[in-house]
């Protein structure tokens, strides 16, 4: 592997080094008759553990936040005190909600946990959630299919002493699940391993992975060693639809410490911090995220200045939508000073605004890049940063290498940039307000000269990813069997199982690959991408879920994928949940598998009641989450099943969002409107039914659930976007009444039949189609009809309630469309 690949490390981290226990103290408890077990003990007797030092950060003010800086005064386990479900069925909101207070730290065990609804740590202090595997993956939180769920969220309120440990959050791989934090505090928070598994979806609901901001211009919070994009890709938008994954908002004043990050193949900017207070980023890697990679200001600090140090940026998927891989943004606040140390960066077919961009809409100060090396294939700038403001300052470059085919160097109005001490190996690269004081055009660096390439470590580094280990096995084995999986230029996830014995050949698996087992979960691209591994036994299962096909060789010949499975060990089931509306859900058995085609039946329960086939429509009676299950069988008798949780809610969300202007937005519905937590401002009037409250630019949103239907919005001066679950919305359509009439056409069809109808709306006959003895009301009618030239016709509103033939048999339609009375 060579050193500038741009997959990098992740450190291994086995969590707190818990001490013993006093036993004697223990023993005499016990002993006394509290009745506690040894579990009971730590979590009500306030006993502090090892790595948790009893003086909390009341005295580190400043100081960037270690494993060390917290104290809690009890330490409770998911499972065994607090009774929380490891198999990801029962929602834990309830239990966790009981937990979740000052001076507590709640830890799970490995598994899967179930969150429905985003969890308030408002006001609290020395609070927290780890987990306890020996990974981040080992412990996983997933919420309800389709939704943006909060796992923690300090609101508008703050608080101090947050830690966020060792887990990982799963966005799925559909396009509408999200899991954020909001971690909005004076300071002291550590988020530390922690990775978002599944794609990224589009912004529908929430404009952020993890928002981390300290209030008290002396906080300091700390993310470490977070990842996102290694395991599966986010959906591709367009700007400004994509989820922001770590930002600061200007309610942020402090210092955010961004260390060791791997944020890849992300549908907006992977870090954003542009107005308040400092970012500072150390040895992380940016690679292919959408709008911009490192994005931040000088901020407005007293004592300290933004800078990334040692990070290391490549953009080479041209189907990425890519701005820039360095935005200096103080977005209008003219903030200065920015400085950028050690930075690699690879640029390749892009035409965004600049590889390092100052964008046009101003007021960026003062930015000094040192040491950096950057290599430029594309038709963009390698620098613009060209002033459209008076207070835009002089921008400076010192020691740097600048390499490849690309664009020129721009500073227009900005006195003072410079470009010394380096070497500009661009060829035809034009220079345009920028000094040069000892530059150079030959023996530049490129990023292939940098050890380690700036991605968290050198080679000889002992860190580990946090998949799941893998049997690496050197390029020969004694296995039997061969597999050689090979791309063909679009990008493609498989997964496969052996029978017996597997082992990948370590030097061409990544770090997003995953083998657990005698199973394997990986992706590759190009032709020059190839993945082998050695096993024993047979091939089981071989599925594609993304892209494909592959090339797929076995023990040296060519094979389909459908002809690698040689065993039949039966179907498989799995419930997939293809839509949900209100309180109706579509169900779907596709991803079950059926190796041979003998599937002979598809039977699902939903409580009491069971459907066949390998679809299914239930509607539920209430809100809330049911259990679904789903059992296959062949006709060799083999069966599967699988059960899933299913949401359904009859609330309606609404969304009102900024669109540039400062706009006044009154909404009233016709049931219980209820505010979503942490998106109301003070000036915001909420009621029981209606609503008052002011929005400004696309960032702005202010969301509601509600019951009945939405009834009114106004605007008072200005302009906003208005989304009901998730759909825009024309505001002057809200309230209308007007409804287009439905045609109803009553045809006979050769014998004398009588028909009785009846709508929910108005019923209105239309002229010279009805007879004297047929008998025609303002909501119903009975009609005779006898052949094909005998019809009768109407007009009404509302919905076709009853069709009943009394006696015989007639053609009806509505809006040309048959329709029979076992419909109704």
């Amino acid at each position: 592997m060579s050193p500038h690949n741009g997959e990098g490390h992740g450190r291994d981290r086995n969590g707190y080094d818990y001490p013993t226990d006093d036993e004697e103290e223990y023993t005499q408890h016990t002993e006394n008759g509290a009745g506690f077990d040894r579990r009971s003990f730590l979590k009500f007797a306030g006993v502090a553990t090892a790595g948790l030092a009893a003086t909390g950060l009341s005295g580190t003010a400043g100081a960037v936040p270690t494993r060390d800086s917290f104290s809690f005064d009890r330490v409770v386990n998911a499972v065994e005190d607090l009774g929380m479900d490891p198999n990801g069925n029962t929602p834990i909101d309830d239990a966790l909600d009981g937990a979740l207070q000052s001076g507590t730290l709640v830890e799970f065990p490995p598994g899967t946990y179930f969150v429905q609804n985003t969890h308030s740590i408002a006001g609290m202090s020395n609070v927290g959630i780890r987990g306890t595997g020996e990974n981040w993956r080992d412990v996983t939180f997933r919420s309800p299919q389709g939704r943006a769920t909060g796992l923690l969220s300090t609101g508008g309120s703050g608080g101090r002493n947050v830690l966020v440990e060792n887990l990982s959050v799963d966005n799925r791989n559909d396009d509408s699940t999200l899991v954020w934090f909001r971690l909005s505090c004076q300071g002291g928070v550590l988020v530390r391993d922690v990775e978002w598994l599944g794609r990224t979806p589009p912004d529908d609901d929430k404009g952020y992975n993890l928002t981390v901001e300290a209030f008290d211009r002396d906080g300091v919070n700390l993310v470490e060693n977070v990842r996102t994009g290694l395991d599966a890709s986010a959906t591709t938008v367009e700007y400004p639809d994509g989820v922001q994954f770590v930002r600061g908002g200007p309610s942020h004043k402090g210092e955010t410490v961004i260390r060791d990050a791997k944020i890849h193949n992300h549908n907006s900017a992977a870090m954003r911090y542009t107005q308040g207070g400092v970012v500072t980023v150390e040895n992380s890697e940016f690679v292919n995220n959408q709008n911009a990679n490192l994005r931040f200001t000088g901020g407005d600090h007293p004592d300290k200045h933004s800078s990334a140090t040692g990070c290391y940026v490549k953009v080479d998927d041209s189907a990425t939508d890519v701005g820039d891989a360095i935005r200096v943004d103080s977005s209008g606040q003219g903030q200065s000073g920015a400085v950028f140390r050690d930075i690699v960066i690879e640029w390749d077919d892009q035409s965004g605004r600049g590889v390092i961009a100052f964008p046009s809409w101003g007021d960026h100060g003062r930015a000094e890049f040192y040491n950096c090396v950057v290599r430029n294939d594309s038709p963009s700038a390698t620098v613009n940063a060209t002033s459209t403001s008076a207070s835009d300052d002089a921008v400076v470059f010192e020691n740097c290498s600048f390499t490849g085919d690309g664009g020129g160097f721009f500073a227009d109005d900005r006195p003072g940039s410079v470009i010394r001490d380096s070497c500009i190996g661009i060829p035809d690269a034009t220079i345009e307000g920028f000094e040069t004081e000892n530059v150079s055009d030959s023996a530049c660096r490129t990023p292939s000269d940098v050890e380690g390439n700036g991605s968290g470590g050198d080679e000889t580094s002992d860190e580990t990813d946090g998949s799941a280990e893998t049997d690496s096995t050197d390029e020969t084995t004694d296995l039997p069997n061969e597999l050689v999986v090979q791309g063909t230029g679009t990008a493609t996830r498989y997964a496969f199982t052996v029978s017996e014995e597997l082992a990948p050949v370590a030097s061409t698996i990544e770090s997003h690959d995953t083998v657990d087992g005698s199973t394997v979960e990986a992706w590759v691209t190009t032709s020059s991408h190839v993945d082998e591994f050695a096993f024993a036994g047979s091939i089981t299962a071989f599925e594609y879920l993304e892209g494909g096909p592959a090339e797929i060789t076995l023990n040296g010949e060519s094979v389909a994928a459908e002809d690698l499975v040689d065993t039949n060990d039966g179907p498989t089931a799995e419930v997939t949940v293809t839509e949900t509306d209100g309180l109706t859900a579509e169900l779907s058995a596709e991803e079950s598998s059926d190796p041979d085609g003998s599937i002979e039946s598809y039977e699902w329960a939903v409580g009491d009641e069971t459907y066949a086939g390998s679809t299914a429509t239930h509607t539920f009676g209430d809100a809330g989450t049911y259990a679904v299950s789903l059992t296959v069988s062949d006709d060799d008798g083999a069966s599967a099943s699988a059960t899933t949780d299913v949401s359904v809610s009859d609330e309606s969300r609404l969304r009102i969002q900024g669109a540039g202007t400062p706009t006044q937005v009154f909404v009233e519905v016709s049931g219980e409107l209820t505010a979503v937590e942490d998106t109301i401002e003070p000036w915001d009037e909420v009621g029981d039914a209606s609503a008052t409250v002011w929005v400004t630019d696309s960032e702005d949103v202010d969301e509601f659930t509600f019951t009945g239907e939405l009834t009114t919005v106004e605007f008072d001066g200005g302009d906003a976007d208005i989304f009901l679950d998730g759909s825009a919305v024309d505001p002057s359509s809200v309230g209308s009444t007007d409804e287009t009439p439905k045609d109803l056409e009553i045809r006979g069809t050769g014998a004398p039949t009588q028909v009785a109808v009846a709508v929910d709306g108005e019923l209105t006959a239309v002229e010279d189609t009805i007879e004297e003895w047929d008998e025609v009301g303002d909501t119903s009618a009975t009609v005779w009809v006898t052949d094909g030239d005998d019809v009768d016709r109407f007009t009404f509103t509302g919905e076709l309630t009853t069709l009943e033939f009394i006696e015989g048999e007639a053609a009806v339609a509505v809006d040309g469309t048959a329709v029979e009375p076992s419909e109704l």
